[in-house]
Order: structure tokens, then sequence, then C-alpha cells
């Protein structure tokens, strides 16, 4: 950002009091990096200078009830394995391309396919192993 180098940081918190970037870049300390609130989307955001590739982070938040949560990113790339949770600061994927016919296809001009499943209560379903 502007030639500074870090990591852009934000989640969809619209009921939390507080919310703040906690990771190795600043010892997991919530005081550090508070995140600012965009009230007409619900989305708290910050730049981080210095955070980069292969640091660990999460949220640290106040809910709407006073309650202090740290939690995961639920929208990161990558993460720690079970039982650890942390999320991994990585590159964005490269965008996969469509194939021209996919992009010139009117979904609004072609049959779509709904299903819909009603399960007894106590319903036992058999699994079938085959092969």
């Amino acid at each position: 950002m502007d030639g500074v180098t870090g990591t852009r940081f934000s989640v969809w918190a619209p009921n939390a009091r507080r919310v703040s970037v906690v990771g190795q870049f600043n010892y997991w300390d919530g005081r550090r990096h508070p995140m600012r609130f965009r009230k007409e989307s619900g989305i708290w955001e910050l730049f981080v200078p210095g955070a980069h590739n292969g640091q660990l982070y999460k949220f640290e938040l106040i809910d709407a009830h006073g309650n202090l949560r740290v939690k995961a990113d639920p929208y990161a790339f990558e993460s720690q394995m079970r039982p650890e949770s942390a999320s991994l600061i990585c590159d964005l994927p490269p965008k996969v391309e469509q194939p021209a016919d996919r992009r010139a296809a009117n979904q609004f001009d072609a049959p779509i396919s709904i299903y819909e499943v009603h399960l007894a209560p106590g319903a036992v379903i058999p699994i079938i192993i085959s092969g």
C-alpha cells in the first residue's frame, strides 16, 4: 500500500464492539492493531505494515455481550492443522480463467436442477460401498 509492504486484513463482524488483528507480527497483543469499522458494510479493516507471508494471525473481538473472543479468519486460504487454529498470511491464489464458451453462456437461458430431500426423523440411511 503506497509502497509499504504489509498485509490488509478485513472481517465481517457487524455486531462486534471492537475487533483487532493479532498475530506473530504483534506478539498476539490485541491492543496493538485495533481495526477500523465501516458501519455501512459491517466490515472491520486494517493494513498492518510489515505483516508478511508465513506469519500466523487471528481476530480478537469483543462481541455484543462484552465477551472477548479470539477467532480464526473464516475466509483464510491457509491455516494451521488441528488442534491449532490460527490462520496463515499467504498470497491470494491466481484467478482461474473460465473458458470462452462458459463466459458466453447465458445462465438465465439454461435449465436448472433443484433437488429437495425430506428425511423422516430417526430414519436410517444405508451406506453402500462398492468396488
